[in-house]
């Protein structure tokens, strides 16, 4: 009996600490962290593939995992999984210790790409959010990423950041180019090919442009790249140090093409001290996330219930 009493005294202490900070975390049920399954989506048209199944499912269960928000595990298709896309055998979910489940069905006809996704509560046994996406066979992770910031945001009440992109100096090919990739490492997609020595990317605040210093004709000079086009423009190319530009708050980017040897942006960019090739991150990409048709269906939708949430007030 002292030993139950004093296990209880002590953990007092730490309650009333969580109290007094306004703030008791509750994850889920028994306030444990909640656990999600991702089933690989099945195919509409024909035999499954089931590598591009289990790429869809295990991109949203590391983006997730990544989180901190919960713990989330690809599910591998079998005849329950395979059922319609509407149909979700809730009990057996529950049963295995899930919160949440993703399902999703794709289809792939002459590189044309449909993907939906819906995100259930198990427990309430409804659907929260639903997102169909259209593009190319290119975009599977792309969309896979996106509905996993739309999973976020059903939970916690702030959308992911899962569709942002990195930028960053590689020596791969000899020479020191700029690449862009996926947050996740995936999809390196290099933005320089010439050669010589580039520096520092930073992107503009709206993530449709990028400035870096190039070596390229001798001199380090400034130079302006959209990631819409190849063309790269001189922002600053006098003698001696251009180099580690970056964009002020509040800009949203260049919006024309200034010429070479001298730019209207000139003012508008900052020189700060040289340092390391530190990436630059692309803050948000969800506007260049296109063919998203939201909601594909109206039924009973919502959110996780506020009492469930991660960081909930009790």
């Amino acid at each position: 009996m002292k030993t139950l009493l004093l296990i209880l005294l002590l953990a007092v202490p730490s309650v009333v600490l969580s109290a007094q900070n306004g703030y008791i975390e509750v994850t889920a049920p028994g306030n444990r962290q909640l656990k999600m399954a991702v089933a690989s989506p099945r195919s509409t048209d024909g035999p499954a593939n089931p590598e591009t199944a289990r790429q869809v499912s295990d991109v949203i269960a590391y983006d997730m995992n990544m989180s901190g928000v919960v713990i989330a595990e690809s599910r591998l298709q079998t005849t329950i999984l395979s059922s319609a896309l509407g149909d979700v055998d809730f009990m057996s979910w529950q049963s295995a210790g899930f919160d949440l489940l993703v399902k999703g069905e794709y289809s792939l006809k002459e590189g044309r790409l449909t993907v939906e996704f819906r995100l259930f509560d198990v427990l309430s046994r409804k659907q929260i959010t639903a997102k169909r996406y259209l593009g190319t066979a290119k975009d599977l992770r792309r969309f896979s990423h996106s509905f996993a910031d739309e999973i976020l945001g059903a939970i916690t009440g702030e959308k992911g950041v899962f569709t942002t992109r990195i930028a960053y100096v590689s020596a791969q090919t000899g020479n020191k180019e700029i690449y862009v990739m996926d947050w996740d490492g995936y999809n390196p997609l290099p933005l320089t090919k010439n050669g010589a020595i580039n520096l520092n990317p930073d992107f503009s605040p709206d993530g449709r442009e990028i400035i870096f210093t190039s070596y390229k004709r001798g001199n380090p000079d400034l130079y302006l790249r959209s990631l819409s086009n190849t063309a790269e423009v001189a922002l600053s190319n006098r003698k001696g140090l251009n180099m580690t530009g970056n964009w002020p708050p509040g800009e949203e980017g260049s919006g024309h093409d200034p010429p070479g040897g001298g730019s209207p942006l000139d003012p508008a960019l900052r020189l700060r001290s040289p340092g390391s090739d530190v990436p630059g991150l692309l803050p948000d990409l969800r506007p260049a996330v296109h063919g998203v048709v939201d909601d594909p269906l109206s039924g009973d939708r919502g959110q996780v219930p506020e009492d469930r949430r991660p960081g909930a007030r009790k």
